[in-house]
């Protein structure tokens, strides 16, 4: 029985809070918006797993894949975290 050819490195997979999915593959990791975007990943990944960690080698900071860009809401500005400081008439 020939087996093939089998990818290089372990896949773990965990669901996130937010429907989502956070992938590790070897030392990467990269977050998957749903399922579907997940099962494309994995059978892109496992497919030609070589055109994948090439891609991955090749970003700045050696970052994870962007499976699926999402729009993210606007944060709303955080309350300064720097003490007040004292005016004339104070005290």
């Amino acid at each position: 029985m020939e087996l093939g050819y089998a990818i290089p490195h372990d896949i773990r997979i965990r669901a996130s809070a937010n429907m989502g999915f956070i992938v590790k593959v070897g030392c990467g990791e990269f977050v998957a918006a749903n399922g579907a975007c997940l099962l494309e990943a994995i059978d892109e990944y496992i497919g030609n797993p070589d055109k994948w960690e090439k891609e991955y080698n090749a970003l700045p900071g050696r970052g994870g894949h962007v499976v699926e860009e999402v729009a993210r809401p606007a944060l709303p500005d955080a309350p300064s975290t720097q003490p007040a400081t004292a005016t004339e008439g104070d005290g």
